[in-house]
C-alpha cells in the first residue's frame, strides 16, 4: 500500500531539522491518501492529472493547509483576505454565506482540490463544480475534521513565517522569497516556476551565481503568483496582518530592475547613476553597496535596484566594467528596464499617447476594434497606421508598429490576420485566428467554429485580458457553442480564471 515516510513530509518543510508537530501532521497526510486510495472514484479522477506518487503529494499539499489553520500561519488566510478584497467574497465559485475564516472550511478543501490540479495540468480547465471535486473534498474534510480538535501548532512554522525588520529592504525580499518558494500554497506555482528559469545559472562560477542571485532578486519582487496576479510584496502585507499603514513601504515596493547603469559620481548618501536605456541620472543609495569607493567615473555597472521609500536601492551587483561604447549601445535597447524607471508623469503621457493611437485606429477602421483580414490587408494597415500616426506626432516610439509590419511580410505561414487596439497597451496582431472568431462577416470564418476558442483565449496568456474582453462581450449574447462552457460562471469567476492563467498580462506594468 501506498506510504507517506517522514523524508516526503519533511521535503515540503522550508526547515531541515523535525519538529515535535511533524509526525502528527505526517500522520493526518497518510490518513488523508488512504481516505483516496480507499475509493476508486477518487483515484480515478486524480490519476487523470497525475501520476499515483504525485497523490503523495496532494495529501501533503492539503494536510498544508490544515497545519497553516492550526498553527494560525494565515498564508491561506491572507488569500481569502485578498480575494475578499477584490471580489468582495471569500473564495472564487463557491458560496461563502456560511464561511469561517478561523476554520477550516468544505469550501477551501473544494478550491485547493481545483487549484492543485490546474497547476498539474495547466493546458486543461477543471471544472470547479464537478461532483469529483465535490466529493473527494467531502472525504478529505471528514478526515481534517475528525483530526481537527487534537491537532497541536507548529510554532517553528509560525516563527519562519515571521518579519522583524519590515524597513529593511533586504529582509523584506527574503521574507517575500520565503512565501513564494517556501509554502505549500505557492510551492507548485512560483516555487517551480523560478527553479525552471534559474537551474541552469546555479552552479559553482561565482559569475554564474551573481547572474542567479540577480535574477533571482527580480522573479522574487516582480513576478504575480497565478492566485489574484499579485506581486509577493501584496501577499507579504496580507499575510503580515494587511496592515497597510503599518507595511506601507512593503505594499509600496517597486518593480525591480535588472539593468546597466553608468557610475557619474556621488553625493554625501547617495551614488549618481545613469540608466543607459533611459539616458535618466537617478540617486541610489549607499547601503548596500559597501565596494562603491572602488567605482571610477563613467564605469558600467550591471546590477538590480529597486525604488524603495520614494529612493532607489541596489539589490546586487552583477558586474562591473570600463567604459565601453559597445556594451553601452548594447545597453540603450533594454526597453524594458527602460519602462520600470518611468515617472507617474511619464506612464500618463504613455496612456494618452495609446488613447491618441486608440483614436485613430478607430477612425481608419470604421469604428471598429478590430479587423480581420489577409497578410497583405494587415501590412497595408500596419503601414498606414504608422504614417498617420507619425503626421499627426502621437507617438516617437514607434518601432515595435514597424517591426510588426515587416514581420507579417517576412513570414509565410500566416494565412489571416485578427488586428485588435488593446486601449491600455496598443495594437495587437494575432495571426491565424481569424477561422475560429464567431462573428459576422468573417471570410475566414469556418464552417464549425472551434467551441472550445473562448476557452483558449481565456487560458493562453499569448492572448491578452483586454482582448478576451472584447471578444467575450462580442458573442456572449448570441447562441455560440463557444460560451456555452461558461455559463456556470459568474462574472467574478471569470476575472478570477484570467488572472489565473494570465498573471503577467492581467495587469502589467512593464
Amino acid at each position: 500500500m501506498s506510504k507517506i515516510y517522514i523524508k516526503d513530509w519533511m521535503a515540503t518543510k522550508p526547515y531541515k531539522k523535525q519538529t515535535n508537530t511533524d509526525l502528527f501532521y505526517l500522520e493526518v497526510s497518510n490518513k488523508v491518501l488512504d481516505a483516496i486510495n480507499s475509493n476508486d472514484s477518487h483515484t480515478e479522477f486524480l490519476l487523470t492529472f497525475m501520476d499515483k506518487e504525485s497523490i503523495k503529494d496532494f495529501s501533503n499539499f492539503v494536510t498544508s493547509y490544515f497545519e497553516d489553520k492550526i498553527s494560525n500561519l494565515n498564508l491561506f488566510n491572507a488569500f481569502v483576505t485578498l480575494n475578499h478584497d477584490i471580489y468582495s467574497k471569500e473564495l472564487p465559485f463557491y458560496k461563502t454565506s456560511d464561511y469561517i475564516k478561523e476554520e477550516i472550511n468544505l469550501a477551501d478543501i473544494q478550491f485547493l482540490i481545483w487549484y492543485f490540479l490546474n497547476l498539474q495540468k495547466q493546458d486543461t480547465f477543471i471544472n470547479p463544480f464537478s461532483d469529483e471535486i465535490k466529493e473527494l473534498a467531502t472525504t478529505i474534510f471528514s478526515v481534517l475534521d475528525s483530526e481537527y480538535e487534537y491537532a497541536p501548532e507548529n510554532d517553528q512554522l509560525k516563527k519562519y513565517f515571521s518579519l522583524e525588520k519590515p524597513d529593511k529592504l533586504d529582509e523584506v525580499r527574503y521574507f517575500i522569497d520565503k512565501i513564494l518558494t517556501k509554502t505549500y500554497l505557492f510551492g507548485y506555482d512560483t516555487g517551480l516556476e523560478l527553479y525552471m528559469r534559474t537551474a541552469e545559472l546555479k552552479n559553482g562560477n561565482n559569475k554564474n551565481f551573481q547572474v542567479y542571485k540577480g535574477a533571482r532578486d527580480n522573479f522574487i519582487i516582480n513576478y504575480p503568483t497565478k492566485l489574484l496576479a499579485l506581486r509577493g510584496n501584496k501577499w507579504a502585507v496580507a499575510i503580515l496582518g494587511n496592515d497597510k499603514k503599518k507595511y506601507k513601504d512593503i505594499e509600496n515596493l517597486g518593480l525591480n530592475t535588472q539593468t546597466a547603469f553608468i557610475y557619474k559620481g556621488e553625493t554625501e548618501d547617495s551614488l549618481k547613476m545613469e540608466q543607459i536605456s533611459s539616458g535618466k541620472v537617478i540617486e541610489i543609495s549607499k547601503e548596500n553597496f559597501v565596494d562603491y569607493k572602488r567605482l571610477k567615473e563613467d564605469m558600467i555597472l550591471y546590477a538590480g535596484a529597486n525604488q524603495w521609500k520614494d529612493k532607489y536601492i541596489f539589490t546586487g551587483i552583477i558586474n562591473v566594467i570600463n567604459h565601453n561604447d559597445e556594451a553601452i549601445e548594447e545597453a540603450k535597447k533594454d526597453l524594458i528596464a527602460k519602462r520600470i524607471l518611468r515617472t507617474e508623469k511619464e506612464k500618463q503621457e504613455d496612456l494618452k499617447s495609446i488613447k491618441a493611437q486608440e483614436k485613430v485606429f478607430l477612425e481608419l477602421n470604421d469604428n471598429q476594434e478590430y479587423l480581420i483580414t489577409s497578410p497583405k490587408g494587415a501590412v497595408e494597415f500596419i503601414n498606414k497606421f504608422y504614417e498617420t500616426l507619425e503626421e499627426k506626432e502621437i507617438s516617437k516610439d514607434l518601432e515595435s508598429i514597424v517591426h510588426l509590419a515587416k514581420s507579417i511580410e517576412k513570414n509565410q505561414t500566416i494565412y489571416n490576420s485578427v488586428i485588435f487596439i488593446n486601449p491600455n497597451y496598443g495594437i495587437e496582431f494575432y495571426a491565424n485566428i481569424a477561422s475560429e472568431l464567431d462573428v459576422e462577416n468573417n471570410e475566414y470564418k469556418a464552417d464549425e467554429v472551434n467551441p472550445a476558442f473562448l476557452m483558449k483565449l481565456m487560458m493562453d496568456d499569448t492572448f491578452s485580458k483586454e482582448f478576451f474582453d472584447f471578444y467575450y462581450n462580442l458573442i456572449k449574447d448570441k447562441k455560440s457553442k463557444q460560451v456555452e462552457f461558461m455559463s456556470t460562471l459568474s462574472k467574478k469567476d471569470i476575472d478570477f480564471i484570467l488572472r489565473f492563467f494570465k498573471p503577467t498580462r492581467y495587469e502589467s506594468k512593464l
